[in-house]
C-alpha cells in the first residue's frame, strides 16, 4: 500500500509492503534526506527484515536543501509519526523496529518516546549526533 499522510506543513508518502499472512512484527524505515529507502542500506534491511516476517514501513518524506536548513525537529517528527498512524491505524502490531539514517535518526530520538514504541529495537545509520 502507497499512501500520503498530511500533517502540519508537510505531506509525508510512506509505503507499506505487507506479508501475505497477517504479522504482529513492523519494521519503520526512515530514511536519510538525500539518501532513500531504495539505497543500498535501507533496500537490503528492508528485504531482511521482510524474509524475517515482518511488515515494512517505509517513511518516504523527501526534503529540499531549504527545507532542511529551517528544519524544525518537533514538526519533522510529528509529521513521520502522523505518516506512521495513518500507515497502521488498522494493524495490530506489537513487535517494533525502527531503522533510521541520518535526518531520519532526528524522528527517531522522539519516537521512541511515543508508547507504541516503548519496547521498539532501534537501528541508528549515521544519525545526526550535532542535532
Amino acid at each position: 500500500m502507497t499512501n500520503r499522510s498530511i500533517a502540519g506543513s508537510k505531506s509525508i508518502p510512506f509505503r507499506l509492503i505487507e506479508q501475505k499472512r497477517e504479522t504482529n512484527s513492523l519494521v519503520i524505515v526512515l530514511p536519510g534526506a538525500g539518501y532513500t529507502t531504495k539505497a543500498p542500506l535501507l533496500h537490503f534491511a528492508t528485504g531482511l527484515f521482510y524474509k524475517k516476517g515482518f511488515d515494512v514501513l517505509h517513511i518516504n518524506y523527501t526534503l529540499s536543501r531549504e527545507e532542511m536548513s529551517v528544519l524544525s525537529e518537533e514538526d519533522f517528527s510529528r509529521d513521520v509519526q502522523h505518516a506512521i498512524d495513518s500507515a497502521i491505524k488498522n494493524k495490530k502490531y506489537s513487535n517494533y523496529y525502527v531503522v533510521a539514517k541520518s535526518i531520519g535518526t532526528i524522528a527517531l530520538s522522539y519516537l521512541l518516546n511515543n508508547p507504541m514504541l516503548k519496547d521498539a529495537k532501534a537501528v541508528w545509520l549515521t544519525p545526526l549526533l550535532q542535532r
